[in-house]
């Protein structure tokens, strides 16, 4: 769909556009006012900066009338690469990409709640994220990592153990992605943000939708964004198995150490859309399991069932790190489901190793959306 022209009229010069204004607009111009509200702020505006905000359904522009509409628009286009510009306009689309999780219907943004046809409604909380997750969507054995679990992850995370991970699978995406100029690309099960904010820097033309049915987990990928000042992401409690976003919407999910939906994913992604997985390999973490157990295990491969995608390549990426506290080794046993498989003894043996050498071992395989799904 081409975006509709814009008017020949002569815009309305009477009032510079302010901060105040961003209420006056409804769901689709409201990224269109945030963004005109921190051109006229910015310092590099030191005259005033008039704008015009032009509505439709699906595009949006702001039009630059007073200043020098080359310098206002360098400022738009460095700082969010996702916009284009047409003379002296930026314009960029607005896509409702969320469903209703009750009805089905798309979700429209009006100020801060998303809202379908049929009256069902979603609050954004304060942080910024929906609630999209159903009671129906709920499963109370596996409701995801409650706050505790969230900062021993985190905690971590934080310390970069997994960083090399997440630049080879942003590696991987990328070449996936190559020939895409603004591609949509969807985080199940994000947990609390990792690997999706590092996903998002490394690919900062993407826009990521991270979801996860843990609120404690969303509300601190939020956290992330704003601490880091992530523009490209956005963020929903919500099902892997009930995803709540439009057939045919993404160009690729990427799913890192979580579960995996094969009719969702194939139903949300675009025809030829590719899939990412990520998970532990033979080896992974093979010394931690020779601490907790007699008879250590390899991990076993991974069967998704996904025969709605042909399977494209798999990576085996494996490197050595070496833990040098005892708080980084038991927040990493906490992340791992042998926290909820171990004994008590062997617990209280972990908390007594202090130095721990381990090899971090993934598998990578990517998938492509078979025709006809």
């Amino acid at each position: 769909m081409l975006p509709p022209k814009l008017p020949n009229s002569s815009p309305d010069h009477s009032k510079p556009f302010n901060a105040e204004h961003t209420l006056l607009f409804s769901a689709p111009l409201r990224l269109a006012t945030e963004l005109a509200a921190k051109a006229f702020t910015h310092r590099l505006f030191s005259l005033p900066t008039l704008f015009r905000i032009i509505p439709s359904p699906h595009f949006a522009y702001i039009d630059i009338i007073k200043h020098n509409p080359t310098i206002v628009k360098h400022f738009f286009l460095i700082k969010y690469p996702l916009l284009k510009a047409e003379g002296n306009a930026i314009m960029f689309r607005v896509i409702y990409m969320y469903v209703c999780p009750i009805c089905k219907k798309r979700l429209r943004k009006l100020d801060n709640v998303w809202h379908c046809q049929n009256g069902h409604s979603f609050d954004i909380a304060r942080k910024g994220y929906v609630n999209l997750l159903t009671t129906k969507g709920r499963n109370p054995k596996n409701a995801g990592d409650n706050a505790e679990m969230v900062k021993a992850r985190t905690d971590f995370l934080d310390r970069d153990y997994y960083l090399p991970l997440a630049k080879k699978t942003a590696e991987v995406m990328g070449g996936l992605l190559e020939n895409v100029k603004q591609p949509y690309i969807i985080d199940s099960g994000c947990g609390e943000g990792f690997y999706t904010v590092n996903y998002a820097k490394a690919l900062p033309k993407a826009k990521f939708y991270g979801i996860d049915i843990s609120k404690a987990a969303v509300a601190h990928c939020m956290t992330r964004i704003h601490c880091e000042n992530i523009t490209n992401c956005e963020f929903a409690v919500a099902s892997s198995f009930q995803l709540p976003f439009i057939d045919k919407f993404a160009d690729l999910i990427v799913c890192t150490f979580a579960p995996v939906s094969n009719d969702e994913y194939a139903r949300v992604l675009k025809d030829g859309g590719k899939l990412v997985v990520v998970s532990p390999s033979p080896r992974h973490l093979f010394e931690l399991k020779e601490v907790l157990y007699e008879k250590p295990y390899e991990n076993k491969p991974n069967v998704y069932g996904l025969n709605k995608f042909d399977e494209s390549e798999e990576i085996i990426f494996e490197y050595p790190v070496v833990l040098e506290s005892q708080e980084d080794i038991f927040n990493l046993f906490t992340m791992t489901p042998y926290y909820y498989k171990t004994s008590a003894e062997a617990v209280e043996k972990l908390k007594k190793v202090n130095r721990l050498e381990l090899t971090c071992g993934f598998s990578i395989r990517t998938f492509t959306k078979k025709r006809g799904f």
